[in-house]
């Protein structure tokens, strides 16, 4: 778990890569990102990742956490909308204390 000390000025980007298991090409797809306190239930809201880099069936999405994150445990999440189909990723490996 990564730890930000927000309140002492400090930022952090949390990155998040999505791979398309079946090697289909992301190049379409939009990202957005939210921050919930489950693993299991999805974020209110969503908003635009601060990067998304696109590599083919690959896709590193960056979400920067500051002052502005009220304190708190948060999951990184992950929303791909690749028409028809929309995934909700919660990002295992992305959980952060915001104090």
């Amino acid at each position: 778990m990564i730890t930000i000390r927000a309140t002492a000025g400090e930022t952090e980007y949390l990155t998040a890569t999505v791979a398309e298991k079946n090697g289909a090409d992301l190049t379409g797809a939009t990202f957005t990102v939210g921050l919930s306190a489950s693993r299991e239930t999805p974020p209110e809201s969503w908003g635009a990742p601060d990067d998304v880099t696109i590599d083919g069936s690959t896709a590193t999405v960056k979400l920067l956490v500051d002052s502005d994150t009220t304190a708190g445990t948060y999951w990184m999440w992950v929303k791909v909308d690749d028409s028809p189909e929309v995934i909700l990723l919660a990002c295992t490996n992305q959980k952060v204390s915001v104090v």
